[in-house]
């Protein structure tokens, strides 16, 4: 064998193509390496390359993601409003019920101290962006029996924004819980979109209401055909950060909501997991639950 081959043990293609129908991009490919070293080299040559092309098919490499962090259940959530200690504890006692060992809220309307009393029954760890006692705040819950090593925050300062970078079953992965604005926002989309890209990490799963459909004529009833501005920005965010909505590339053509709102007589999807492209083969199952305790349904992994 020539010095400058790698010897591979075995390489299979994963899941569904990502993008669906005639933009379907290409499927992952496993690759299980005989030597270590040899992972370890490709890895440090593709980080050295600015853009790799096969056929004028851009190429990405990743060390796979632990399947040990995808077996956890992972939650978003709007629960509008938790400073009622009651429906606090109905909150904890229905994500117990659906062993979520990460949770991340939204619309907790709590101070900085109440935010702290979500560390109690299974919760070992939280990180939140307070606002008022009245409105937005995110809070993300983390199981007590989860090992994540937590080493870089941000929140900001309008209870919108709290992420959080660490290390996980020997990875580093960063997650984040987001309420969006409920008009489009280029200021909240810009700063969301730079601070992903400076806490630097190639593996992301985010949770939020983000207040707009994807795709307005599935994601919405009465249905629509044009999407808004604010989807448009968070369209394009996803795409150049590489994050895929995990429900929908289970789903493809399914017709399911989050958020029924009375007034307006009409219901939508608006409550998001976003994930790493490149994790995506990982992840076997996502859920939409009920809508109770909240106006908004948890969605699940």
């Amino acid at each position: 064998m020539q010095q400058d081959r790698v010897k591979i043990e075995r390489a299979h293609r994963t899941g569904p193509a990502l993008g669906g129908g005639e933009k379907s991009g290409p499927r992952a490919v496993l690759v299980r390496l005989h030597n270590y070293t040899d992972k370890q080299k490709i890895l440090n040559a593709a980080r050295n390359k600015n853009r790799l092309t096969v056929d004028g098919q851009e190429v990405s490499f990743y060390q796979d993601f632990s399947a040990e962090v995808i077996k956890k259940r992972i939650c978003t959530w709007n629960v509008k409003g938790s400073n009622n200690p009651i429906k606090r504890k109905a909150i904890l006692n229905s994500l117990k019920k659906d062993k979520i060992q990460i949770a991340f809220l939204q619309e907790t309307h709590l101070s900085d101290n109440e935010h702290n009393k979500y560390l109690r029954e299974w919760v070992g760890q939280v990180y939140y962006s307070s606002y008022s006692t009245s409105k937005r705040g995110v809070i993300i819950l983390i199981h007590k029996n989860l090992p994540l090593v937590v080493t870089d925050t941000y929140k900001d300062t309008e209870g919108r924004i709290i992420l959080a970078k660490g290390t996980l079953y020997g990875e580093i992965i960063l997650l984040g819980s987001i309420y969006s604005p409920n008009v489009n926002d280029d200021d909240f989309s810009a700063l969301l979109f730079d601070r992903l890209v400076e806490m630097d990490s190639s593996n992301i799963l985010i949770g939020g209401d983000f207040n707009c459909s994807l795709c307005p004529f599935l994601d919405r009833s009465p249905a629509q055909n044009t999407q808004s501005k604010s989807t448009r920005s968070l369209n394009n965010t996803l795409e150049e950060i590489g994050l895929v909505d995990i429900w929908r590339h289970l789903n493809p053509s399914t017709q399911s909501f989050t958020f029924h709102s009375l007034p307006h007589s009409s219901m939508s999807r608006i409550d998001y997991i976003f994930i790493s492209r490149h994790l995506a083969h990982l992840v076997e199952k996502s859920d939409i639950g009920v809508i109770a305790i909240s106006d908004h349904a948890p969605v699940s992994l």
